[in-house]
């Protein structure tokens, strides 16, 4: 977010399917993965779609995994789950990981942060 209102990058926005972009995370990602157990479920039938900067949209997704990869143990589990409930799209990213610290917590909601809830 930071470098979005720092560098006005100009975003491309357009309707942006959410397979597409779990496809192309997890093949980016498919050496870091390699060494996890990474499962991806899809509720509902009706297509996950959004509007917004694709690019964008799989960057946070992309580093939001990548992070996972950081913290959780080798072996360890990555799940994605999208659900598509009425006009709302719900993506979920868990990790087995030991998640943030209490002391860290309230970092993540100071002001100038970007909290991404996708739930």
């Amino acid at each position: 977010s930071s470098r979005l209102a720092s560098e006005n990058i100009l975003q491309q926005t357009s309707l942006v399917y959410l397979d597409d972009i779990i496809n192309v995370i997890l093949h980016r990602a498919k050496k870091i993965l390699r060494l996890f157990e990474v499962s991806v479920t899809v509720t509902n039938s009706e297509e996950a779609v959004v509007y917004g900067d694709f690019t964008l949209i799989q960057q946070v997704f992309y580093n939001i995994i990548e992070n996972a990869t950081k913290y959780v143990p080798i072996g360890g589990k990555i799940s994605i789950f999208v659900t598509n409930i009425m006009d709302k799209v719900f993506v979920r990213i868990y990790d087995n990981g030991p998640g943030i610290i209490e002391s860290k917590r309230k970092l993540i909601f100071e002001s100038d942060k970007l909290v991404l809830i996708f739930s």
